[in-house]
Parts: C-alpha cells; sequence; structure tokens
C-alpha cells in the first residue's frame, strides 16, 4: 500500500487494541467502537483509527462495509503559540549538541522530528540555509523547501565539526 513502516506500525497497533479478544468483527463490533472511541479520543485519533480499518478491513481483508465510514471532523483548533523567549530558555538549557541541534532544526525550519532527523548533507544547501529533503516521498505530504536560521546554522555547524574530530 505504499505506506511507511511508522504508519505500518501504527496501523497494526490501533488494529491489534481493536480485536483484543475478538474472533469475528462485524459491522455494528467497529461502529460501537468508534462510536466509543469519539468520546474518549480526540478527533484526528479517531480519524487515524479510521484510517487504520480502512487499510485493514477494507484493502487488505477486502471488507465493503467499511467504504461508509468518514473521517472524523470537527471545529479547528489553534494551537498555542509559544512564546520566543520560552523557546530560547528551553534551548539553553539543553546541554547535548545533537539535540540542539534537532531543536533549533525543529523550531525554525517546520519539519516534522521524524524529518528531521532523517536529514543527510545532502538534504541542505548551507549557503542558502535551505533544506531540500529527500524523505517525501510518501503520497501524503509533498513539500519542496523549508528554511532555518543562523543559530541553526551555527549549532549544525558545530555539531558537524564535533562529528569529524570524533572520525579521525
Amino acid at each position: 500500500m505504499n505506506l511507511s513502516q511508522e504508519t505500518v506500525y501504527h496501523y497494526t497497533s490501533k488494529i491489534r487494541t481493536f480485536m483484543l479478544n475478538r474472533k469475528t468483527v462485524t459491522d455494528r463490533d467497529i461502529q460501537r467502537y468508534i462510536e466509543r472511541k469519539k468520546q474518549e479520543c480526540c478527533l484526528d485519533y479517531v480519524s487515524n483509527i479510521i484510517y487504520a480499518f480502512k487499510a485493514y478491513f477494507q484493502d487488505y481483508k477486502g471488507l465493503r462495509f467499511i467504504d461508509g465510514y468518514k473521517h472524523a471532523s470537527g471545529p479547528r483548533r489553534m494551537k498555542e503559540e509559544i512564546e520566543p523567549s520560552k523557546v530560547k530558555t528551553f534551548i539553553k538549557a539543553i546541554n547535548d549538541l545533537r539535540v540542539k541541534c534537532v531543536a533549533l532544526l525543529l523550531a525554525s525550519s517546520g519539519l516534522r522530528k521524524s524529518e528531521v532527523l532523517g536529514l543527510r548533507r545532502k538534504d541542505i544547501d548551507r549557503e542558502l540555509r535551505c533544506i531540500i529533503p529527500t524523505c517525501h516521498s510518501r503520497e501524503t505530504k509533498h513539500s519542496g523547501i523549508s528554511f532555518y536560521n543562523k543559530e541553526a546554522e551555527r549549532c549544525l555547524f558545530k555539531y558537524e565539526n564535533t562529528l569529524e574530530e570524533n572520525a579521525e
């Protein structure tokens, strides 16, 4: 299905949880489970359960009763903005150079954690301070270029120097 390993892991986890102590599954079982999860969990999580169920029951098992399920939606909520001074305090408190570098790249580039951790030297244009990740080969996210700030560049430079020193 061209899914990432991480997506497969999350989907199988959701299916295992649902299938625990079940030998057979009916449309009504799924309906009750999703309704219960709507009461207990946020809508994004419920939507992920529906994605997992569609991948497993519809695409893998060929059961058509999951076709009619729509992804949970509700009002969009804005994430709380963190004050820049709090971000600076947090980053200054980090002692590990690699962790600090990752934090600065996350804060300034807009990339996800897994995307930053998956970066290679060839993904980064140091002259322009831009990132052109090759990790976006999946169907769900298509992004082009991200940029990072001077502070992240300085930290990245220090981190690369420590790698080179350790390699010698």
